[in-house]
């Protein structure tokens, strides 16, 4: 009998992981959606020149290894008159 119960509550964890699962999938499958829809991203480089540094020799250091400094962003805009989408 104990290892029946133990079988039943097993199968009844497995059944909850996967529903949790479905439903992540669904969420997930929605934000892909609604970025795809509605968000943007970017991505800017920047050159920099070396620094000047007087306790370095030669005076310089470079202020980034690849001499550029790299930014992104990344935004999803909704505006008010479709916030019945997020519900």
């Amino acid at each position: 009998m104990h290892t029946c119960e133990n079988t039943n509550r097993n199968t009844l964890e497995i059944e909850l992981l996967d529903n949790q699962q479905e439903r992540l999938n669904e969420l997930a499958n929605w934000i892909r959606g609604f970025v795809d829809g509605e968000g943007c991203f970017g991505i800017s480089f920047i050159a920099q020149p070396d620094i000047f540094d007087s306790k370095r020799p030669f005076g310089r250091r470079k202020s980034y290894k690849t001499g550029y400094q790299v930014g992104h962003y990344f935004s999803v805009v909704q505006g008010e008159k479709s916030i019945s989408a997020l519900n």
